[in-house]
């Protein structure tokens, strides 16, 4: 009988969780999502602008993690759930900042937890691509080089890169080694949506050329589970042999969890264990014996 008094008092909630909980429901209602935001405006003068509706105690315009570009959203807190109400069901026609109309919407949990997890697969992007470059400072340098805004005029010459159509361009980036596909990645967008298409479509993968014991840039099990996540699904051909690395079993995980059509392996130099043979015979059924892929 005590023991299970003791058990229902555990599930009960204390008033310590419940007023943490309470505060946590409040703080998100206080909070606005801001979209459709200027990239000439500031966080000044958003804050500015919407402080119209109540006190403004916190404002943020995100910004891109590598070029500090504004991305055209933003989170505003206000000091009262009545203020946010009253700025959220403000007609458009008086949300216009910069020739734009402010698009508010609840700063829900999940929007936010995307927020993060957008931020965090931008962080290892940058992460492997420092790895490839070798040295950790190059995000750095260029964020310290890049403007904090675009140009004012949107307008491009005729001539300009960004003008050629997805099918034009695609064939310009598929002359780029393994490291510049990656640094593509970080340009905007559109480029890393056409790069991760070049990836799917990638049939062979050799590094030949690519990293180097004497430049201290060996290719790693990180660094080649990185590739895979993005080609493994359309690769039949990976030749590890042509690359400096310092590999083991754990190279040979990654191959047979992330590349199920593969035909060809040379896994030269690359200390394998029985049962890594024994995963690579099981999850890429399609291994060829003594076979190339020309």
């Amino acid at each position: 009988m005590e023991t299970a008094m003791e058990d229902d008092k555990s599930d009960e909630t204390s008033p310590e969780d419940a007023d943490s909980v309470k505060e946590n429901e409040t703080f998100y209602q206080k909070k606005l999502f801001v979209g459709n935001i200027s990239y000439r405006v500031t966080k000044r003068q958003l804050a500015n602008f919407l402080s119209k509706f109540g006190k403004v105690v916190d404002c943020t315009i995100v910004q891109d993690h590598i070029k500090r570009w504004p991305k055209g959203y933003g989170f505003v807190t206000f000091s009262k759930v009545e203020e946010a109400e009253k700025a959220r069901n403000t007609p458009p026609d008086q949300l216009e900042l910069d020739g734009r109309q402010l698009r508010l919407l609840p700063a829900n949990k999940t929007r936010v937890s995307k927020m993060r997890k957008d931020a965090q697969v931008a962080a290892e992007r940058r992460a492997l691509a420092r790895e490839l470059d070798g040295d950790e400072e190059s995000s750095d340098m260029e964020a310290d080089v890049t403007p904090a805004t675009p140009p004012p005029s949107p307008r491009r010459s005729v001539d300009h890169i960004d003008d050629l159509p997805d099918d034009a361009l695609l064939l310009v980036l598929a002359w780029l080694d393994i490291k510049s596909r990656i640094r593509i990645e970080r340009v905007c967008q559109r480029w890393r949506r056409l790069a991760l298409r070049l990836w799917r479509s990638q049939d062979k993968l050799s590094f030949s050329g690519v990293f180097s014991v004497r430049d201290g840039r060996m290719l790693t099990v990180n660094i080649l589970r990185a590739l895979l996540v993005r080609c493994g699904e359309s690769l039949r051909s990976l030749d590890l042999a042509s690359a400096s690395h310092a590999l083991d079993y754990k190279a040979a995980e990654a191959i047979s969890m992330l590349c199920p059509n593969l035909e060809y392996l040379d896994a030269s130099g690359v200390h394998l264990t029985n049962v890594s043979v024994q995963q690579l015979a099981q999850k890429c059924p399609k291994l060829k014996v003594g076979s190339n892929i020309e």
